[in-house]
């Protein structure tokens, strides 16, 4: 399976996803290794436990799935009893599906098995038999019955271990799965061992030696129990040998119990062939560990032996060293043994003494219940004053009540007056930007007109191509006046809060082209080029006039302000994250500097840029053009730098139609729904 969840970020909304496509495709294996992948991240965070758990009300099976996550978790903190609580849990799902069940048994048959709860183990192993009889699995009742064997090797009862272990064997071999079958020829081999059938157990561990796929860790077990056969027939060259092997396999898989075990058998083994140099040499290797393990039975098996040791080798001084630590090792056990016997009397008799205090709390009991009936008669005289506080109170409450309302209405009628105060100063400062507009911007494109038609007037015997160039002056006037008075209606309908604003679907790359094509044949007498980069799947949601009115704004001044033969770009992408268009008109004039960026959109100001004697105006395109792009809830800003050009750039909220929505993976659901809300 191939998680689509970052091993280094865990994110809720992944692994929902994830479980949704499992889920879709009945995959629970995927399910349950996605569960085991997203427990390494237990204990989440408050803020990813709220994600996580969200998704339980959009998806009711995602409840079973978060009960495994978490059963999971406790079962790998070694925290069996609340992994078996939420592993039963999970079994008490009406409709769980079939896989799932039977993990869930097979997780709490270990669980059980682990605490050495060998009557429930049985049970549920009886379950699984069931299951998988019905489903005909071989692989899962070899299994099983392997799982029933162990039991009843645990119990001593070897005559049901083994028929468990020849039924398992049978359904190993009709499973194919070698790692399955090795297994219950081990079983089969310890359980020989057991029964002290030697040559038959030897027989089997062989097979597990000589096949060639036994994982290295079943090779060591069966080379320390071919050991253990050889040391029964006191054949000791050869048991070293094989205890040799298995401590060299334990060695590579750093297991330091198992290493130890096998050490403890060689110095046994070379105690009885009188090589007591080797002994000492693995029985002090041996005291090391159990020192740093603290396992103290160990350890007093190991001074015994090492005192074996010494009496052998003729070492009075040295076997007096271990007895003394053998003795001093074992009187610690024994005052611990004293010490558990101590507090399991101080346990009863903190019983008994609860016992006692349970008698006198009784007694305090009844005392409480004489005096009680006094206390009630108290409190009903009390009652009957607080009754009569409670109406003085409330007819007071109610009178500064009153005197509050009373007050609110004024204040509400002082802030009205004062609402309507601002609206008449922000109404008397529109009338004057507007005058003051009129005064300035309207005179000279309507003198130049004037100024034209008289020159006209004054020579009308003109050449043609003369007479070309003064209407091309007198159009390219008309034009600016024209735009500037749009610009103004606009402005003061926006002012005044009368503009109406209708938001729709729009392709932007059309509109883009109709507002160049316009502007390109009114206003472009430089020769400049235009390069329009906007895809044809970028969509907007936008008042189209208003979008109209802010592409001529910011391409008519990059007009005005550039130089001839250059060119201008309008550019358009998505940002997936935030949802909006960006859009850009670029182009390579006379630039501004740093300190006129600052007011370049300064809210209810005009701002003046001059071009050396033929470009200028108030700077009421920029700001009409703020104004709307903010109707849209979007943002506007210039980057420029003095004679290398101008990039303004704005946003807009962003529209996915449905035929490129099934193309693009990259934008999910939920970014669908907050782009068209």
């Amino acid at each position: 399976m191939h998680l689509i969840v970052n091993a280094t970020e865990f994110s809720a909304d992944s692994v929902y996803q994830q479980f949704l496509m499992h889920q879709s495709n009945k995959a629970i294996p995927e399910i349950i290794e996605l569960a085991e992948f997203t427990s390494s991240y237990f204990p989440l965070s408050k803020n990813d436990s709220l994600n996580l758990f969200n998704h339980i009300n959009q998806n009711a099976k995602f409840k079973e799935f978060l009960i495994l996550c978490t059963a999971i978790h406790y079962e790998h903190k070694l925290n069996p009893d609340l992994a078996i609580k939420k592993y039963n849990q999970l079994l008490n799902v009406p409709d769980i599906e079939k896989e799932m069940h039977t993990y869930t048994l097979r997780r709490l048959f270990h669980l059980h098995s682990n605490q050495n709860n060998l009557e429930k183990s049985q049970e549920i192993c009886l379950k699984l038999l069931d299951i998988y009889q019905t489903e005909n699995n071989h692989h899962g009742l070899a299994q099983a019955h392997l799982h029933m064997a162990r039991i009843y090797l645990r119990l001593r009862n070897l005559n049901h271990a083994m028929h468990q272990l020849d039924i398992a064997y049978e359904y190993a071999k009709l499973s194919n799965d070698n790692q399955l079958l090795l297994s219950v020829l081990f079983a089969i081999g310890a359980a020989h061992l057991m029964d002290s059938n030697y040559s038959i157990a030897k027989e089997h561990f062989i097979k597990i030696i000589e096949h060639p796929e036994t994982p290295s860790i079943q090779y060591g077990h069966a080379a320390f129990n071919m050991a253990s056969i050889f040391i029964q027939n006191n054949e000791y060259d050869k048991a070293i040998d094989f205890l040799n092997q298995s401590l060299k396999i334990y060695i590579e898989l750093n297991d330091s119990t198992r290493i130890s075990n096998v050490k403890n058998n060689l110095a046994q083994i070379y105690n009885r062939t009188k090589n007591f140099s080797e002994a000492i040499k693995n029985l002090y290797s041996v005291a090391d560990f159990a020192k740093n393990t603290n396992n103290e039975e160990l350890l007093s098996n190991v001074y015994y032996n090492l005192l074996q040791t010494f009496i052998n080798l003729n070492q009075p001084d040295s076997a007096l060293l271990y007895l003394d630590k053998y003795i001093d090792l074992n009187s610690e056990l024994w005052k611990d043994q004293q010490a558990a016997h101590i507090l399991e009397l101080e346990k009863q008799y903190q019983f008994e003494n609860q016992q006692r205090q349970i008698e006198l709390l009784k007694a305090q009991d009844e005392l409480q219940k004489a005096s009680f009936r006094n206390i009630l008669i108290i409190l009903f005289v009390i009652a009957i004053l607080s009754i009569l506080f409670f109406i003085g109170g409330v007819t007071f409450f109610r009178q500064k009540q009153r005197i509050r309302k009373s007050h609110s209405k004024l204040l509400a009628r002082d802030k009205e007056i004062h609402r309507i105060n601002v609206e008449l100063n922000q109404s008397n400062l529109a009338k004057d930007r507007i005058l003051s507009i009129i005064g300035h911007d309207l005179r000279g494109p309507i003198g130049s007109l004037r100024d034209l038609s008289g020159f006209y007037a004054v020579n009308p015997h003109q050449t043609e191509e003369e007479i070309l160039d003064y209407l091309k002056m007198s159009h390219e006037s008309s034009t600016s006046l024209y735009y500037l008075l749009d610009n103004l209606l606009a402005w003061a309908n926006s002012q005044k809060g009368n503009i109406h604003f209708s938001s729709e679907k729009i392709q932007l790359k059309p509109v883009v082209h109709q507002v160049v094509k316009l502007l390109d044949v009114s206003l472009n007498q430089k020769q400049l080029s235009f390069e329009v980069s906007v895809p044809s799947d970028v969509y907007v949601f936008a008042d189209v006039q208003m979008l109209k009115t802010i592409l001529r704004n910011l391409i008519s001044n990059s007009i005005k302000f550039s130089a001839g033969n250059t060119r201008i770009t309008i550019s358009a992408s998505i940002n997936i994250k935030t949802g909006f268009a960006e859009i850009s008109v670029e182009d390579q004039g006379i630039g501004i500097s740093a300190n006129q960026l600052e007011s370049l959109f300064a809210e209810k100001e005009t701002f003046f840029l001059q071009k050396s004697g033929d470009a200028g105006g108030t700077g009421l395109g920029l700001i009409l053009c703020k104004e709307f792009v903010e109707m849209h809830r979007g943002t506007i800003w210039a980057c420029s730098q003095p004679k290398k050009g101008t990039k303004i750039c704005f946003t807009l909220p962003t529209y996915i139609p449905e035929t490129t929505k099934s193309n693009d993976s990259l934008i999910s659901d939920e970014q669908m729904s907050k782009f068209s809300s």
